[in-house]
């Protein structure tokens, strides 16, 4: 079934707060690892899929989330965050990726800070924007604080999620239902270390047509697991330490299994406790790979009156259906904050490399 097109402008979910953001030519301190090393992830789904295929089943089981969790990334180089010059805004956007500064290898911002000490007068710049690789010569400028080049640059990005899947038995994850990009249209941030962090929400800002909500936290310093990949379908790691409270595993459903019809997602948005809410889908296409698999439309009096409808920080809650884990909420059209979109959790489960069946 082809998806009906919605009108209006569409925004992805991850709650991002940008830190890092640093103008060029400042001195800036090197943000403190705090990070946890990454973990192996058994081969128990290898097992299970093998098994799957075997018996002609579905027992892949795993527990639905629906709790808030943080994520502080150091980037893998330094990206741009905002471009300041106007003569530079037809040649650089926020998301490029510094690689070098006359030929010196950029990895922080402090590497920055110190490629650039000593120079006054141009630079030359090696930036990364999706597959392509590109050179320029950017002149410093005299300004009221001293010399820039005319860029904002970071190398931390901290935000906040909703986790969609846990399993159990190895602490592994996935959340969000969409990548981490470094701006709008922008590559997705590549990943150095992350860390993942508890959330202590301090509210809500309602979404209305026009003016998507957000929910509001600081992350906490305690660190509860990492990330290891950032990919178009979700951000994916492994908990040190499971949340406290854990809803019973499901059966993860196919492609196939998901209907038009009423449905229930798993969010955390009053007092910190994770609740149920009724929605609807609708648009299903089962030939989707990617992050707008169907339609999902908010029904619940209650969670509308609390966000509006769908509110960045929801990206990733888990969509139940008939006793089964079908997918996560991705998106909400601006237009209409009660309506959005849906990821197959098997879409999920392919970019996490956990083998699942179609």
């Amino acid at each position: 079934m082809k998806k009906r097109r919605i009108q209006g402008w569409i925004c992805g979910l991850c709650a991002l707060i940008l830190l890092g953001g640093t103008a060029v030519g400042a001195c800036a301190a090197e943000p403190t690892a705090i990070l946890s090393p990454d973990t192996e992830v058994s081969s128990r789904f290898l097992e299970l899929f093998r098994e799957e295929k075997k018996n002609g089943e579905a027992p892949l089981s795993l527990i639905p989330g629906g709790g808030t969790f943080g994520i502080r990334i150091q980037t893998d180089g330094v990206l741009v965050e905002a471009v300041n010059a106007r003569h530079l805004a037809d040649k650089i956007q926020p998301g490029d990726r510094i690689c070098t500064v006359d030929g010196e290898k950029i990895s922080s911002v402090s590497d920055l800070s110190r490629a650039l000490s000593g120079k006054s007068e141009s630079v030359t710049v090696e930036l990364s924007r999706g597959d392509r690789r590109f050179s320029l010569s950017l002149p410093f400028e005299q300004t009221d604080a001293g010399l820039k080049l005319g860029i904002s640059v970071k190398d931390t990005v901290c935000g906040i999620g909703t986790v969609s899947f846990i399993d159990p038995e190895t602490g592994r994850f996935g959340g969000l239902g969409h990548g981490i990009s470094g701006g709008d249209g922008a590559d997705l941030v590549p990943i150095r270390k992350a860390d993942v962090t508890e959330v202590i929400l301090g509210g809500v800002g309602k979404g209305e047509a026009g003016s998507p909500g957000e929910l509001h936290g600081v992350l906490k310093n305690n660190v509860i697991g990492s990330v290891r990949i950032n990919d178009e379908c979700g951000v994916f790691g492994t908990f040190g330490t499971l949340p406290k409270e854990l809803h019973e595993p499901m059966p993860v459903a196919t492609r196939e299994e998901v209907e038009a019809g009423p449905a229930t997602i798993l969010c955390t948005v009053k007092n910190g406790e994770c609740a149920e809410y009724t929605v609807m889908l609708s648009e299903i296409d089962t030939s989707s790979r990617g992050t707008k698999s169907f339609t999902v439309k908010v029904t619940d009096p209650a969670l509308i009156a609390m966000t509006g409808g769908i509110v960045r920080g929801m990206s990733g809650s888990p969509i139940l259906q008939n006793g089964k884990l079908v997918g996560a909420v991705t998106h909400v059209t601006v237009a209409d904050p009660t309506v959005g979109f849906g990821i197959f959790l098997r879409n999920m489960l392919d970019a996490d490399k956990m083998p699942a069946a179609a």
